[in-house]
């Protein structure tokens, strides 16, 4: 279902920021938000892919929004990458 609030880029931008924020497991400094005409992209990374779950679904609060584009990565921390090669390592 979309919203059909109309609001301008700016506008956008600022509630998705501000949703962005609210959420205490998301660090915002490493999320981008674009807006060109009332459709939102996120860029940068997450450090897990919960995170980036977290993200995408804290956006699609936001009323107003038409179309949400997502290019966040997962960015592991060097103890998640140790932990997952050594899982792997046992797998094989």
């Amino acid at each position: 279902m979309l919203n059909t609030l109309d609001k301008t880029d700016l506008e956008l931008k600022n509630d998705v920021l501000s949703e962005l924020k609210y959420e205490p497991s998301i660090k915002v400094t490493d999320i981008g938000v674009l807006v060109k005409d009332g459709i939102v992209t996120l860029t940068g990374y997450t450090t897990s892919f919960n995170d980036k779950l977290t993200a995408v679904h804290a956006v699609k609060r936001v009323a107003g929004l038409s179309v949400l584009g997502c290019l966040l990565t997962e960015r592991l921390l060097l103890t998640q990458t140790i932990r997952y090669r050594q899982q792997l390592q046992r797998m094989l």
